[in-house]
Formats: C-alpha cells, structure tokens, sequence
C-alpha cells in the first residue's frame, strides 16, 4: 500500500474589536515573498494543530495564547501550487494579551490590519478564498485537486 506525504500547517486568525485581520508581509522564505499572509506555519514532529498554532503565533508576533483561546473555523486538504499536498486547520483566537509585532523581521516585512471584507490585492489568493469560505460557514474545503 502506497502513503502520502502531507504537509500539516496551521494558520491562525487574529481579529481585533474593529473587524480587521492581522497580516504579515512574506519576506526571504522562498514562497509568496511580496505578499500578505495570516501568522502560520508547519506543525512540528509531537505537536497537536493547537499546539503548534501557540508556538507559531508567539514566534511570529511574540503575544501568548493558550490552546483553548483557539476555534476551529476552517479545515483545508490542498494540492499546492509546487503538487505538494497540505492538509491546514485555520483557528480564530478568541481574545489575547499584548500588542502583536513583527517577531521575525527576517521572515517578514510589515505586520498590517486589513478589512477581511475589502482585502488588498497583496494578499495570498488561497488565503483571500479561505477567509471567504469561513465567512460562508464552510468548515472544510478542498483546493487544487483535478
């Protein structure tokens, strides 16, 4: 029996009172450098979605969450762009502590607010789809497949 390889990622949403999503500027990392994405990242070997959603946030925008501050909103299966395949939980922090910056300036550029109604072109197309399909209440999609 063959295997597969997945690549599992968490992507995390942080919204402020005003409605706006917090992005970071992709810089020296070899993928969608130039553009804008949600704090995000691989999960490592011995880490749950949670877990890694926790350590991601606090090594890209240096604020502390716990993992029950995380909700589940959307569940992704991509084939990506390289054929890789990534299966992706994106959570929304309900609440947290601190002024979010940019804690990895050599990964990334300028952090920004955005409207997730009204986001710049600057942003990663599949990351602009996602957001939709969570809008709409979909907790699972499918990208890329043929």
């Amino acid at each position: 029996m063959k295997g597969t390889t997945n690549i599992p990622v968490v992507n995390i949403i942080l919204r402020r009172e005003d409605g706006k999503v917090l992005f970071l500027l992709r810089q020296n990392t070899d993928w969608m450098d130039g553009f804008h994405g949600l704090p995000s990242g691989h999960v490592e070997e011995g880490e749950n979605f949670r877990q890694a959603a926790c350590r991601e946030i606090k090594e890209e925008v240096g604020i502390d969450l716990e993992p029950d501050q995380l909700q589940h909103r959307l569940t992704f299966h991509q084939v990506d762009d390289r054929g890789g395949t990534r299966v992706g939980i994106y959570f929304e922090a309900a609440g947290w502590e601190g002024e979010p910056y940019n804690a990895e300036p050599d990964k990334h550029g300028d952090l920004a607010w955005f409207d997730p109604d009204n986001l710049p072109d600057s942003v990663i197309a599949t990351t602009r789809l996602k957001l939709d399909q969570i809008k709409q209440g979909n907790p699972y999609i499918e990208y890329g497949w043929t």
